[in-house]
């Protein structure tokens, strides 16, 4: 049996490659659905920026040296994808806000398959969302050996079919 690529290029190449009718084939029967309101949706700016709610910051925050431009009030008050589908959970804001990623620990019920241990860091479906909803449109290809996003139009597709993978429709408004 072939190994399963760790390289997350490798990984959204893959998902890219699947027609719909390969899609409706090997996702999950959906189970649940959210909307991303892309007025709300903090996207390409780099995971330093990312958080899946970003509140304003104390300027005695520890994470305050960690977000790279804390201060940016474009940032404020947006989620990332995986954010507004905690939203969507019924999630907290207290519980989301300036966390760049769900944790375990954070005492929240997120989906099992965004909190795979199973596989590599980078194969799982929360690091390609993660890499897919941060990286800057047209960022390097060899940059940190992650995805490759070349449109928003792109982007929306692979985090689309992230989900839909694992059972959950998306759907993008503006």
């Amino acid at each position: 049996m072939p190994r399963l690529s760790s390289r997350p290029r490798d990984i959204q190449n893959a998902v890219m490659a699947l027609t719909d009718e390969q899609l409706e084939i090997v996702a999950p029967v959906v189970t649940d659905s959210f909307t991303i309101d892309r007025s709300e949706w903090l996207r390409g700016v780099g995971a330093q920026r990312s958080a899946l709610l970003r509140l304003p910051l104390p300027s005695d925050s520890p994470r305050k040296d960690w977000f790279q431009d804390a201060d940016n009030n474009e940032d404020i008050d947006k989620r990332c994808c995986v954010g507004v589908y905690g939203q969507h959970l019924g999630f907290p804001d207290d519980k989301l806000a300036n966390k760049g990623w769900p944790k375990r620990e954070d005492g929240l019920t997120w989906p099992e398959w965004l909190m795979s241990t199973t596989l590599y860091h980078n194969q799982r479906p929360e690091a390609i969302l993660s890499l897919a909803n941060d990286q800057p449109v047209d960022t390097p290809e060899d940059y940190n050996d992650g995805v490759f996003i070349v449109s928003e139009e792109m982007r929306e597709k692979l985090i689309a079919r992230i989900f839909r993978l694992n059972g959950v429709e998306v759907t993008f408004v503006n």
